[in-house]
């Protein structure tokens, strides 16, 4: 499964008296930019179809356009499931690992809250990851406004979990969500020396058992 987007065309500004692409410099000749035409991108390490040269190429960290060429497979970014499944906390009533690598599928895992603090944690890692942008989720809550079902991602460096999304009440759906990682700039603190990344959904309060959790694809856009 791959994800892809694609922009039109952008079109240059009008050429500047020093020869550069901004106008500005009719005011200002040290502020000197070149426009590229953009067809396709990846969060963080931005890669660009330079359509007037014919070729590829990228940025750096600083989003500076730099020599190194890539192919067109770097463009598209690509989707790697959970690949092992433990439920902490909470009353496992049905499901696996498999029916939350498939979205919309009919298969999901269903999670009762139990009575203490938390009221559940369902963890989840996934493997083979060296880099990745965010995390895509489907699932739904049915819990009451003073609870909450937060989806968290584990701070191998400094042993803490960070939240990243949290919802309350209850959602009746299994909409994809995209959660963009906050922390690009320490993405290698989430990634544990094994190469994996552990998320987990979490309920801070204690559990009420009448309420429920239904997960239906966990996932790192990479």
């Amino acid at each position: 499964m791959t994800l892809k987007n694609s922009f039109s065309k952008i079109v240059k500004s009008p050429k500047g008296s020093y020869g550069y692409d901004n106008q500005r410099e009719n005011i200002d000749p040290h502020v000197k930019t070149k426009v590229v035409s953009a067809k396709s991108f990846i969060v963080n390490d931005i890669k660009v179809l330079d359509l007037t040269a014919s070729k590829f190429v990228k940025t750096d960290s600083n989003k500076f356009l730099v020599s190194t060429d890539i192919t067109p497979s770097d463009l598209v970014p690509t989707i790697e499931t959970a690949d092992v499944q433990t439920v902490n906390t909470g009353t496992l009533t049905s499901g696996t690992i498999t029916d939350v690598q498939t979205w919309a599928d009919g298969n999901e895992v269903h999670i009762t809250e139990v009575t203490g603090v938390p009221g559940f944690d369902v963890e989840y890692r996934v493997d083979n990851i060296t880099d990745f942008a965010g995390i895509i989720i489907a699932f739904h809550y049915e819990g009451s406004n003073s609870h909450a079902a937060t989806l968290q991602i584990y701070d191998d460096t400094n042993t803490t979990w960070k939240t990243l999304y949290s919802q309350t009440g209850t959602a009746l759906n299994h909409n994809l969500r995209y959660v963009p990682f906050p922390d690009p700039n320490n993405i290698s603190d989430y990634i544990n020396g094994s190469n994996q990344v552990k998320l987990r959904f979490y309920h801070p309060q204690s559990g009420n058992a009448s309420h429920d959790l239904y997960i239906d694809f966990v996932a790192l856009i990479c």
